[in-house]
């Protein structure tokens, strides 16, 4: 019974959560949504490795991309921990504005 609280324990304490963000146009005061989100998987925590995002895709033609984001979250921290990082998830979001 130890062991495993030990375990779990260590599980817990060795994910993390990571979040960075890129503004490109605007305000950072401003509140907005993200109008893209999508998990991308990485491998072997992720050197050399890429995930493009279309603009296109993200935002609408009457739109700019105003942010970009990319998050390791706890789940996603769980998750590269119980495979020892060979597989390793993180979540990616795109903010659009109205173009003016």
């Amino acid at each position: 019974m130890k062991l495993k609280n030990i375990i779990i324990l260590f599980l817990f304490i060795s994910t993390a959560c990571s979040n960075q963000q890129v503004i490109l146009n605007g305000d950072h005061d401003r509140e907005i949504h993200p109008a893209y989100k999508k998990d991308q998987a990485f491998f072997l925590n992720g050197p050399f490795q890429e995930a493009n995002i279309s603009s296109k895709e993200a935002c609408e033609s009457n739109q700019n991309i105003h942010s970009y984001e990319a998050k390791l979250t706890f789940f996603n921290g769980l998750l590269a921990t119980l495979t020892n990082g060979i597989y390793t998830p993180r979540q990616a979001m795109v903010y659009c504005i109205d173009k003016e």
